[in-house]
Parts: structure tokens; sequence; C-alpha cells
């Protein structure tokens, strides 16, 4: 048995705007081909959004051995060259060790750096003087970095914690940490920083995603902006859908719920809310506070309203 530590393989990939219907099917083929797969756990699938234009795929194993027997195999460069007829440029590939960065509710950065040939020891140094001045930032929950993998990935991995995005934040934009980050650029090939989403943080502007909100003040909006959407459906969609069953009708409801919610109104309101969602400084607690009665306050006042629309249009 392996004794490695499970292991996920992050994909990024750029499909071409005429071939999503061929990258469906060549993503039915990769999922038949991965259950094949000895340590193969499970695959996870996101669409591009408003604030990243790649589809990601996760695929996650036992091990880091089953990983690279993978990556290694006849099956996954056939599928590879299947693919690069569909996608713009090439794919981005990242290997992250382990079963997941911190307790659940620390807040993530996934740092990728790649340092340039002949830099690694310089890049190395760096490493430690940045690594000591962010240990002394308020939050602080500690640090992961992978080397590369041989034969599988020349970059840095780094996963910083904090337990809570302000503290994160407070750290990414602290005039040490853009020093520090303008010392690497002549060290480096590439440098990413990305921020572990929750819940439905994905349908949130990119603003709003960085700062990576509370899980709970997303639900609220998602909630605020669906219920209305919701009712209105019943009081004004399903009459005109009575000739459809059951099943087809709520399909039908619900898909454009989602559409409408998704794409609309989740962007708009987080736009408005964005204080609400990502309080700075001392201004924090009391706009927690008011954030959360002005939420009560708009879930009264839709279902009277709501009521009242609903109950004179069934009439």
């Amino acid at each position: 048995m392996p004794e490695h530590k499970s292991a996920s393989i992050v994909r990024h990939t750029r499909v071409r705007d005429d071939a999503t219907d061929m990258y469906a099917l060549w993503r039915a083929r990769l999922t038949t081909q991965l259950g094949c797969q000895p340590g193969f756990q499970r695959l996870e699938v996101y669409p591009p959004d408003t604030s990243q234009p790649d589809w990601v795929t996760i695929e996650r194993f036992d091990s880091i051995e089953h990983a690279q027997g993978w990556l290694r195999s006849d099956a996954r460069a056939e599928l590879s060259t299947e693919v690069s007829e569909l996608v713009i440029g090439a794919d981005t590939v990242t290997i992250l060790l382990g079963d997941g960065p911190g307790q659940p509710r620390d807040v993530t950065a996934v740092i990728t750096n790649r340092p340039k040939l002949g830099l690694e020891q310089d890049f190395r140094e760096w490493q430690q003087r940045i690594q000591l001045v962010q240990s002394r930032y308020p939050g602080y929950r500690g640090v992961e970095v992978q080397p590369p993998i041989a034969g599988v990935t020349d970059d840095w991995i780094t996963l910083l914690r904090f337990d809570t995005a302000e503290n994160l934040r407070g750290w990414l934009e602290s005039p040490e940490c853009h020093t520090l980050r303008k010392e690497s650029e002549p060290l480096l090939d590439v440098a990413t920083y990305r921020v572990a989403r929750t819940t439905f943080a994905n349908w949130l502007p990119a603003d709003e995603q960085a700062a990576n909100p509370s899980p709970w003040k997303v639900n609220a909006i998602v909630l605020l902006v669906l219920y209305p959407v919701v009712m209105l459906e019943i009081a004004f969609l399903y009459p005109k859908l009575g000739f459809l069953d059951l099943g087809p009708m709520t399909f039908i409801g619900n898909a454009l719920s989602v559409y409408l919610t998704g794409f609309f109104l989740v962007p708009w309101a987080a736009r408005l809310l964005r204080r609400w969602l990502a309080p700075r400084g001392a201004e924090s607690r009391a706009l927690h506070v008011w954030g959360w009665v002005g939420m009560c306050v708009g879930y009264v006042a839709l279902v009277a309203v709501m009521s009242l629309i609903a109950n004179w249009a069934l009439a």
C-alpha cells in the first residue's frame, strides 16, 4: 500500500466557445477512464463564471503514487491529445498533497510560484523572509509549502491559512506583503494567488470572491433574491404551465430561478452589500450587526409584499 498522503490534480482549461458540447463528451470519457484508475476517489468539475473563464476539474486520489500513475498513463495521454483540439492555449495543472488545508473555518490562499532556472536558492531564501513576516500578522494559522514534485510539476505550492478573510486580506494588502512580492518578481516565471471559495461564493462578482465572505452571509444574500423569484413564478408562471405535469413544471421554474439568481441577482445584490460582506477594521462589528438587522427587515418586507402580490394574482 502507498504510504504517502492523498493527492489532488487541479486542472484549468480554457475551452473554445464553439466546442463546449464536444468538451462535455470529452469529460464523460474522462470520468469513465478515471473510474478504472487505482486509488481514484472522485472528480469535481467547476464550470466558468463571470470571474473565472476556465473549466476547473479536480481529480482526487488516495496517494501521490496513484495520482502519478494516472498522470503518466497512456489513457490520460490519449485524452490530453483529444482535448487539445477543443481548448485555447495550454492547460494549467497543479498537484496538491494532503486531505485539505487547515480547519474548516480557516481561510486559505493558494499561492503558486515557479522560480526561474538557477534562482531556486534565492527563491528559498525569499520564502523564509516572507514566512517570518506574515507569521506576525493577526489571525495567522500556519503555512504549508509543497516543493516541486519530480516528473510531475515544477511549481512550488504554498497554502497560507488565516482565521478570517479580513485578516488574510489584511496581510495580502499590507505594505510589507506588497514590498516582498515585488522583491520576488525577478526570481519567478510564474506567480498566482487564489483564495479558497465556499458555498455559493462562486456566484459572487470577482471582488467579493477575493474577499472570501462568510458562508452564512453569502447564503443570506441568495435567500434574499431567490425568494421573490420563486414567489413570482408561483403567482404568474405556474398558472401558465398548468398543462404540464408537476415534474417538468418544477424543472422549468427551478432552471429559471437558478439562471436569474446566479447570473444577475446575486452579483447585483453582492455589489450593493459589499461593505457588509467584507467589512474592514473598526467598522466590522457595527456592520455585522446592522447588516443582519437590515437583512431581517428585508425578509419581513419581502414576505409581506410577495404575499400581497400572490393573493392578488391567484384570486
